[in-house]
């Protein structure tokens, strides 16, 4: 009953976590849009986000390890509280930047946290079932999220609300008496050596990290340069994110089926021909959702299908949370590039750049795939879904590491 107890006070705190990261990463492009910001500058500030989230993933082990989790914890909440409530109070853009930077160390480090000590309440015989509910407490609060997003007609207050939000994430956690875990020393395979052994698994997730952060960050001002309104920012977003919650078990078996490589292309092919539905009846609002629905079954399921990859390639399981850690961060470097490469296109070729940007990666990530070979059946592990947006420590949850029959896991 303790563990239970814990385990949910773990687990609101997450949820409130990314409902509050939702509104805040897909707000930003909102409000600078309709204040005329060139799509350029929207790209950079999105990006100031995601280049915190890599230098979390270096640095916030070393802040964790020198003053402990209790501490960190609470460095690491008001400054994530301070940067999002500072957007309120400075006008300018370029401050943004900055601001964006703080924030995503900020909430990366405080994942950081929390998923540790959510390792420290899970032993073996949970894992797959709490990896399970943390995948789908992502999808369910990001989309609650976006639903905020599409009914506050003030957009000043997106950024109070979120604070709201994220603040709220800190009090369940404060409120419970928690172990402190053990960090183990951060390790991770370099991108090099990991696209020896899986080059498809490093391709996949570096494009996946570009399709989904640029959803994420740029397709609200896309939506919006369609002249469309914020409800429909927050519907075409939701309804990509059901779309890539509901596929996540039939795209696992069929990828345990036929194949990673076979799966990747159907993903990718699935990306491509929902922009090209998008390209020709954007008009049709009925079509841009039934599109949407199609895009978000391809990229959201891109990570875990690169992850499942990698895992079929690897010989050790210890390795198994080094890898999944190099394509964390492989996904974090896309996620980086993919509003600066979505901003520059929007800007050159209006709504039609951010179409152009996900027809080039999806094809180019089925032409590669088509080019690689298939794992034997019985060489293949078992497909894991996996956020690609989960904090450094969420690998450790992964039963795969375990070295156990694939099979016998409970898949979520």
């Amino acid at each position: 009953m303790k563990r239970l107890f814990t385990l949910s006070s773990l687990f609101f705190s997450i949820f409130f976590l990314f409902v509050g990261n939702s509104l805040l990463i897909s707000s930003a492009g909102v409000m600078l849009e309709s204040q005329g910001v060139d799509k350029i500058t929207i790209g950079v500030v999105n990006a100031g986000f995601f280049f915190g989230a890599i230098l979390s993933a270096i640095a916030a082990h070393k802040v964790i390890s020198r003053v402990g989790h209790i501490r960190s914890f609470s460095v690491f909440g008001s400054s994530l509280l301070l940067g999002v409530l500072l957007h309120t109070f400075i006008p300018w853009v370029e401050a943004w930047i900055a601001l964006r930077v703080m924030v995503g160390f900020s909430y990366y480090g405080l994942l950081m946290v929390v998923e540790s000590w959510l390792n420290e309440k899970s032993d073996s015989s949970i894992r797959s079932r709490i990896l399970a509910f943390y995948t789908a407490l992502f999808y369910v609060a990001f989309c609650f999220g976006l639903l905020i997003l599409g009914m506050e007609k003030e957009h000043e207050k997106l950024f109070i609300i979120s604070a709201i939000l994220l603040s709220l994430s800190l009090i369940p956690v404060s409120l419970t008496k928690i172990k402190e875990p053990l960090l183990p020393p951060p390790s991770r395979l370099s991108l090099p050596h990991l696209f020896d052994i899986a080059p498809l698994a490093l391709v996949g997730s570096l494009v996946a990290g570009v399709l989904v952060g640029g959803f994420f960050t740029m397709a609200p001002v896309f939506i919006l340069e369609r002249g469309m309104e914020v409800k429909e920012v927050s519907t075409f977003m939701g309804i990509a994110m059901a779309g890539g919650f509901l596929v996540q078990i039939p795209m696992g078996k069929f990828s345990d089926s036929y194949g990673r490589k076979r799966a990747i292309m159907l993903a990718s092919a699935l990306a491509f021909f929902s922009s090209l539905l998008a390209f020709f009846f954007y008009e049709r609002i009925e079509v841009l959702y039934g599109s949407a629905f199609v895009l978000g079954c391809g990229i959201f399921t891109l990570y875990s299908l690169s992850l499942a990859r990698a895992n079929d390639r690897i010989s050790d399981r210890s390795n198994v949370v080094e890898v999944s850690r190099s394509l964390l961060f492989s996904y974090g470097v896309g996620s980086m590039a993919a509003p600066l490469l979505l901003g520059g296109a929007m800007e050159w070729a209006g709504s039609s750049g951010f179409i152009g940007v996900y027809l080039f990666f999806s094809l180019a990530l089925w032409l590669y795939a088509s080019t690689r070979e298939i794992v034997p059946k019985e060489q293949r592990s078992v497909y894991v879904s996996v956020p690609g947006s989960a904090g450094d420590r969420l690998p450790e949850l992964d039963p795969r590491k375990e070295g156990e029959n694939p099979k016998e896991w409970d898949a979520p």
